[in-house]
C-alpha cells in the first residue's frame, strides 16, 4: 500500500498565496511547556459510552478528535503510565515542531515517554521541520519544488540552507511545479541538490519511547482504515523532518495490520 504524511494544511496554496492550516483538535496540549509531563492519565474520545470500543457490530469510530496528547515545541517532557485510547483521527501521541524563521528557538528535545498504551490512525508521530530539495540557484534566487501545502509567505520572509543561518527573501514566483525565492540576501550556503527549510533550529532529538504498546487504527471488526473513508491504512509510527536525530524506541510493541514505521524525509 502507499502511504503519505499527514498534511496539516488544507493543500490550498496558489501561485500567489500560501496554504492555510487545518483546525486540529486534541485532548491534552503541552505548548512550549518545558519540563512538563503527563502521568497516570487515561484519555479517550467518547464512543457510545465505553462500550462502543468493544461492540464489534459498530462500524463508526466515535467522536472525531484528532490527537490524544500533543507536545508542541516542548523540551524535557516526561510522560509515564498513561493511556491514549481510541480512534484518534491523526495520532494518539504527537510531537510536533511548528515554527517559521526567524523564530528558531523551538525544539522538541530530551523527552521521555514510558509505560503507555497508545492507539490512533498513527499511534506515535514525530514531526520536525519540513524539507525541500533545492533545484536551482543564482546569486539572489533559490528554486525548490512548488507544493499546494507550502506555507512560505509570498511577500517576503526567510528560507534556511542545510548549513547556515536563515536568509531573507523579498518575494516568490511560481512557474509550473517550481517556486523561486527572489531577492535572497545570500545564496552562498545553498547547494543545488541539497536541502532547504523554512527555519533553522535544533529540531527533534533525544526523544525516548520505551515500554509502550501501540494499537493501530483498525476498528474492532478488523476493517482497515482505508475501508472507513480514509486514504491510507494506519501505521504504528510516523517520523519526518529536519533535524530528526536520536529518536529511540525501546521495548515498543506495535499491533496493526500493515505498516510498522513510515519514515518520510527524515533528516
Amino acid at each position: 500500500d502507499d502511504y503519505s504524511l499527514f498534511d496539516f494544511t488544507n493543500a490550498d496554496a496558489t501561485p500567489t498565496s500560501p496554504a492555510t492550516l487545518k483546525n486540529i483538535s486534541y485532548g491534552f496540549l503541552l505548548n512550549k511547556a518545558h519540563n512538563a509531563g503527563v502521568h497516570n492519565l487515561r484519555i479517550a474520545p467518547e464512543f457510545n459510552g465505553i462500550s462502543g470500543y468493544y461492540d464489534t457490530s459498530l462500524l463508526t469510530l466515535g467522536n472525531a478528535v484528532d490527537i490524544g496528547i500533543l507536545n508542541l515545541n516542548s523540551k524535557f517532557v516526561y510522560c509515564s503510565d498513561f493511556q491514549c485510547f481510541g480512534n484518534w483521527r491523526v495520532t494518539g501521541l504527537g510531537l510536533f515542531l511548528s515554527n517559521m524563521a526567524p523564530d528558531i528557538d523551538n525544539a522538541i528535545t530530551f523527552g521521555i515517554y514510558e509505560r503507555a498504551q497508545i492507539s490512533g490512525y498513527r499511534c506515535i508521530m514525530v514531526r520536525a521541520t519540513d524539507i525541500q530539495r533545492i533545484l536551482a540557484k543564482t546569486t539572489n534566487t533559490v528554486t525548490i519544488p512548488w507544493s499546494p501545502s507550502n506555507r512560505y509567505q509570498h511577500t517576503g520572509g526567510y528560507i534556511a540552507p542545510s548549513a547556515g543561518t536563515p536568509r531573507t527573501y523579498t518575494g516568490i514566483t511560481v512557474s509550473g511545479d517550481q517556486m523561486t525565492f527572489t531577492g535572497v540576501n545570500d545564496t552562498s550556503n545553498f547547494t543545488v541538490g541539497g536541502t532547504a527549510y523554512p527555519a533553522s533550529n535544533f529540531g527533534s532529538s533525544w526523544n525516548k519511547f520505551r515500554d509502550i504498546y501501540c494499537l493501530g487504527w483498525d476498528s474492532p471488526n478488523n476493517m482497515p482504515a482505508c475501508m472507513l473513508g480514509f486514504p491510507y491504512n494506519s501505521c504504528g509510527l510516523e517520523t519526518s523532518g529536519h533535524n530528526l536525530r536520536t529518536t529511540i524506541f525501546e521495548n515498543v510493541k506495535v499491533h496493526d495490520r500493515d505498516c510498522f514505521l513510515h519514515a518520510h524525509q527524515s533528516d
